[in-house]
């Protein structure tokens, strides 16, 4: 986990310690008071993405980087970090509509909103996504605000199920050759 934003590091200030092979979990709940602390500051904040409530996008164990924000510069389809009341209480989920109280929050992967979520409870918006050491394009630039359209109407899911089912065969079998295909000696 980077408790230092990119741009401090090795900057002679910050001291650099690296450690392999490890993995470092906190409770959740101190897991937001940590967020929270580090956005306060100015810095980015990195952690593993624990769940499957923002797939596709966003995958089990991904690692997601948020950014401290001013409430004024959320917008549509901006997926946030957010303070829940309750046990398992910060959950990275997607602005899906704006009221005058807060926004409205739902998972990708959700049958439902999470409610309306008042702009203080928001701690910070989500500015990486790394899938297996990759970065993930998709689910963060303009096609946020479709992604939050369709989310909203709750047709997501229905929407992404045969993209998945087309996706899937094809990477499955992007390594074999064609049918009639045969390889070159």
């Amino acid at each position: 986990m980077l408790l230092y934003s990119e741009d401090k590091l090795g900057s002679g200030d910050i001291p650099i310690y690296t450690e392999t092979g490890g993995q470092f979990s906190i409770p959740n709940s101190s897991m937001l008071i940590l967020c929270r602390d580090v956005l306060a500051k100015g810095y980015s904040f990195r952690l593993c993405a624990p769940g499957f409530s923002m797939m596709p996008f966003i995958c089990n164990k991904d690692i997601i980087t948020l950014e401290p924000c001013r409430v004024d510069s959320y917008s549509l389809g901006d997926v946030v970090g957010y303070a829940r009341p309750g046990p398992g209480n910060f959950v990275v989920h997607r602005i899906v509509a704006f009221t005058d109280s807060g926004a409205l929050i739902r998972g990708d992967n959700c049958s439902g909103p999470d409610g309306i979520i008042p702009f203080d409870a928001i701690v910070g918006r989500v500015c990486r996504v790394e899938h297996n050491n990759r970065n993930v394009r998709i689910g963060l630039g303009f096609e946020r605000r479709i992604i939050a359209s369709f989310s909203r109407r709750g047709i997501l899911r229905t929407t992404l199920y045969p993209v998945r089912i087309i996706y899937s065969f094809f990477m499955r079998n992007r390594h074999e050759p064609l049918r009639g295909s045969h390889p070159k000696p």
